[in-house]
């Protein structure tokens, strides 16, 4: 027996035996039109579809205790609100589709203690500007018999100005969540929240002035990546996730101007990779790992007054900073202890500064600074154990340190660009205790000066 009611007002469905199946449709032309489907207690598959043409219409259902239950809200018009709730249901489909601008959409899957909505699936997709997408999945489980099964999320929007919002707390296995923001002339808001245990983000702004991204997750098995790309200027990008086996990326390119990305990671597996290429003014990278696995990537080309950070407190530590044809950029990498490794390269720079800071255990530090004019170099060493820094100069006019305190040492500059008097090459090696070996190179010509210190 099948139940099928259609309404354009109000309505209601209840499942009539236990083999039923409920299918409740909603049709509606026009505006200021209200449609609310509510189907409750449905152990056999249930369907609600509302279709609405017009503006300012409102379109609300509502599903509860129901098996295998969906939802399709489809609106074409201005100044739309769409809402789906499924509580305390399984094998959930949620579907919102609007078509305009400043339309609203809101889909929430959740519990009700003891139980879950399992194998949860939320779509929602809007074409416009000055939209407005959430959704909302709490405490869901997988289905027992069916492992593999867990949640999904994806909002896509289409336009500018847009804001989209996903939120998956409580027990959340092989979770996934998207946002694609695409074809924006303006500022776009993306956020992900996700608190365990498998955690996957995606965040994707294309075009737009001023796009906001952040990514959210606490626990397990995380991973979050945002992209933003395409005349994305001054974009903000914000990965925080607290624990275990974390990556991390960020990705701003295209003329991304004056961008912003910012990568905290707290606990065990950690890994980060941020870019930011192609014209971009002032860029602002910041990468914070705390604990065992650490490593960071950071890229920036075509980057005029860049900063990227890196710094990184326990563990296996690694750090790469890049900076090509990046003039006045500051580089930046500290790592306190452990197996400490540490790159930084800037070519082609004018006016740029790096630095190294590692304090103990087995620290290797390699600065290459080539065709670059008056940069500045300085690797610190101190605390003891291991010991290797190495800076590499090939402009002119430029200045390099290196300062090691403790145990094995090694210190070799090369500068091989001309100096004068006024505006000389500058390489000072300074050690002190164990096994003491200096190397400076000079090959410019002129206007060089060398110091080395041993105590």
């Amino acid at each position: 027996m099948k139940k099928r009611i259609i309404a354009l007002a109000i309505l209601s469905a209840f499942s009539v035996s236990a083999y039923a199946a409920s299918e409740a449709l909603v049709v509606q032309d026009g505006s200021l039109n209200n449609a609310q489907v509510t189907q409750t207690d449905n152990i056999t598959p249930t369907y609600a579809s509302v279709h609405q043409t017009g503006t300012s219409n409102q379109a609300d259902v509502s599903q509860e205790q129901g098996n295998d239950t969906t939802a399709l809200v489809n609106s074409i018009g201005n100044g739309n609100q769409a809402s789906v709730v499924q509580d305390n249901a399984w094998w959930v489909d949620a579907t919102i589709q609007q078509n305009g601008n400043q339309n609203n959409a809101r889909i929430v899957q959740d519990e009700m203690p003891p139980l879950y909505a399992d194998r949860s699936a939320a779509v929602i997709e809007q074409g416009g500007n000055l939209n407005t997408a959430t959704i909302n999945q709490i405490g869901t489980l997988p289905f027992p018999s069916t492992p593999g099964t867990g949640v999904q999320a994806s909002v896509l929007q289409q336009g500018s100005s847009n804001t989209a919002l996903i939120n998956q707390t409580g027990n959340s296995p092989n979770s996934t969540a998207r946002i694609e923001q695409v074809n924006g002339e303006l500022s776009s808001s993306a956020e992900i929240g996700q608190t365990g245990p498998d955690n996957h983000a995606y965040i994707l702004q294309e075009g737009g002035w001023g796009n906001q991204a952040k990514a959210f997750q606490q626990g397990t098995g995380n991973s979050a990546s945002i992209r933003q790309t395409g005349w994305t200027w001054f974009a903000n990008a914000l990965i925080n996730q607290n624990g275990t086996t974390n990556t991390a990326s960020v990705v701003q390119s295209d003329i991304a101007d004056s961008s912003h990305a910012t990568v905290n990671q707290n606990g065990t597996s950690n890994s980060a990779e941020v870019t930011q290429t192609l014209l971009n003014f002032g860029g602002v990278v910041q990468v914070d790992q705390n604990g065992l696995g650490n490593t960071a990537g950071v890229m920036q080309t075509s980057s005029s007054g860049a900063f990227a950070g890196v710094n990184q407190v326990g563990e296996l530590n690694s750090a790469t900073i890049g900076q090509t044809n990046s003039p006045y950029s500051w580089a930046l990498i500290e790592q306190f202890a452990n197996d400490n490794t540490a790159t930084i390269s800037q070519n082609g720079a004018v006016s740029a500064q790096a630095r190294v800071t590692q304090l103990s255990d087995n620290n290797t530090a390699l600065i290459q600074q080539g065709a670059s004019l008056m940069v500045k170099a300085l690797i610190r060493q101190e605390g003891g154990t291991g010991n290797n820094g190495t800076v590499t100069q090939t402009g002119e006019y430029n200045d390099a340190s290196i300062l090691q305190n403790g145990t094995n040492n090694v210190a070799t500059i090369t500068q091989s660009g001309v100096g004068t008097a006024a505006l000389p090459n500058v390489a000072i090696a300074d050690q002190g205790g164990t096994g003491h070996l200096a190397n400076i190179v000079q090959s410019g010509g002129a206007g060089n000066y060398a110091k080395v210190l041993q105590r």
